[in-house]
């Protein structure tokens, strides 16, 4: 029966503890020692250190990954520079065998190259007379060049001086067109004049109507 008096109390201790923080902050401080009271920061301090280990734990882990796999690209690479120089030297004593056969080639090429040689100076001595024969040729194609130039000098002036008479005489005949219209136009006005019942019958017609019938003989001047 006491146990629940007890009870009672604890409960109302909590019930105290928890409306007064002050209270339960200064209980806590008498019953934990100063150590175990600076355990959660303390867990807090190394839960950071931990952390920051795993992290440089992946970093390390990453380059070392990195490492693994440039070490295994330098390996292929290497294995590939090794293939690779393997078939250059065997290019290269193919090349030098190809040479060598090529120098024999060569050599026959070159005897033959010499006599080839012998018959271009030969030939080069007919080019140069066929050369100098030419250049007479040229030499006397220019002087008949320059006295067609000259003659067509000749001809140019006297197409200028043709074209020159021409329009001189289509002047002429302009104006003499001109006199022969004044002319006719007074001759008319001369046989309006004197015949003036003669022409009653044409004061419709116009001028050049007029002569045109004259001219054509389907009008007949009066006598």
């Amino acid at each position: 029966m006491a146990a629940v008096p007890e009870e009672q109390q604890w409960n109302t201790i909590l019930r105290i503890l928890e409306k007064q923080p002050d209270l339960k902050e200064r209980l806590r401080r008498t019953l934990f020692s100063e150590e175990f009271l600076s355990l959660p920061e303390a867990l807090r301090v190394v839960e950071n250190q931990l952390r920051r280990l795993a992290e440089a734990q992946q970093r390390t882990q990453e380059q070392l990954d990195a490492l693994m796999e440039m070490q295994r690209r330098n390996e292929a690479e290497w294995a590939e520079f090794r293939r690779a120089s393997e078939e250059r030297l065997t290019k290269l004593e193919e090349t030098v065998q190809s040479l060598v056969e090529a120098q024999e080639k060569s050599e026959e090429r070159l005897t033959r190259l010499e006599e080839t040689v012998q018959s271009l100076v030969e030939t080069q001595k007919n080019f140069e007379e066929r050369l100098i024969r030419l250049e007479e040729t040229v030499q006397d194609l220019i002087e008949a060049q320059k006295r067609t130039e000259v003659q067509m000098g000749y001809l140019i002036k006297a197409q200028e001086r043709t074209e020159k008479t021409l329009n001189k005489v289509v002047e002429i005949l302009a104006e003499h067109s001109k006199a022969i219209g004044d002319l006719k136009g007074e001759i008319l006005e001369m046989k309006y004049r004197s015949h003036p019942t003669y022409f009653c019958a044409l004061v419709q017609l116009s001028e050049l109507k007029v002569w045109g019938l004259l001219d054509g003989g389907r009008v007949l001047p009066p006598d």
